[in-house]
């Protein structure tokens, strides 16, 4: 039993594979009685995220290395890279109620 398919694979291929060797499996976020092709569906769109968050990964990387010259070694210059310095410092400066 798990919470949202994702949980338990973000992989068509293994999803498939389960569902071929008749391992019972229930998904909470679905229901029991989900058709075998729904979650065939909704395993393809975690593969797809899991690819997207990846290649999002790489691109903050990618930008980081360019802006730094290496990677970002502390929240704080994570903080640079993606820009939330600025909101630090308008906070910093905002009158407390």
């Amino acid at each position: 039993m798990v919470a949202k398919l994702d949980r338990l694979s973000r992989g068509v291929h293994f999803i498939s594979g389960l569902m071929k060797h008749r391992v019972n499996f229930i998904v909470t976020e679905l229901g029991a009685d989900v058709e075998p092709f729904l979650l065939h569906i909704y395993a393809a769109l975690a593969e797809k995220e899991r690819r997207l968050i990846s290649q999002r990964t790489k691109d903050a990387l990618a930008r980081s290395t360019k802006k730094l010259g290496s990677l970002p070694l502390n929240w704080s210059t994570l903080r640079y890279v993606f820009g939330h310095e600025e909101e630090d410092r308008n906070a910093e400066k905002a009158p407390q109620a």
